[in-house]
């Protein structure tokens, strides 16, 4: 655009590369255990729906996980939206709410097809009985990655956790 005005246009706005983030449904995530894991309606987070995880037990852990797979499959295998690239700050934000003190978020990158390779885990994010936003952030200094995973994982006992509006964006230093 500056060859005609001269002027430069900004960058675009960040996008969010997560599917089904509102949780209409499960589809798009793949669930650790489906009898603990469901979509409810009307708790009160960000929409109609939310996800609810129920941990039974002593320091239970369920996880959810998005590879975001393209649904097009050109040829030679799967493509995947989730890349972390050398320089870029990935910050990741979502709704969640515990029916009591004690229930435990983590989020962690790690490779799609292998699931032991792990870039970046958050730090424990203590879940609040009241609707909140929560956020964690990562900047990857390594080199580019491609084919990458989003897991979140739920911890505690004998609680429920709401979980709703998961927004994944990336900024990229200069």
């Amino acid at each position: 655009m500056n060859i005609l005005t001269g002027v430069t246009a900004p960058a675009p706005p960040p996008t969010n590369p997560l599917l089904n983030t509102e949780f209409n449904s499960l589809s798009k995530w793949k669930i650790s255990d489906t009898t603990r894991v469901s979509v409810t309606n009307n708790d009160g987070l960000s929409g109609n729906n939310a996800l609810k995880i129920a941990l039974a037990g002593n320091a239970t852990n369920s996880f959810i996980f998005q590879e975001s797979q393209n649904s097009q499959n050109i040829g030679y295998g799967r493509k995947f939206h989730l890349h972390l690239r050398k320089g870029s700050t990935y910050t990741l934000t979502f709704m969640a709410k515990a029916e009591k003190p004690g229930a435990i978020i983590k989020a962690k990158f790690e490779k799609a097809n292998e699931g032991d390779t792990v870039y970046w885990t958050s730090e424990p994010i203590a879940v609040e009985t009241t609707k909140k936003e929560y956020k964690a952030t990562y900047t990857h200094k390594g080199d580019d990655v491609q084919d990458m995973r989003l897991t979140i994982s739920f911890e505690g006992s004998n609680n429920t956790v709401y979980f709703d509006k998961v927004v994944l964006k990336s900024t990229r230093d200069n």
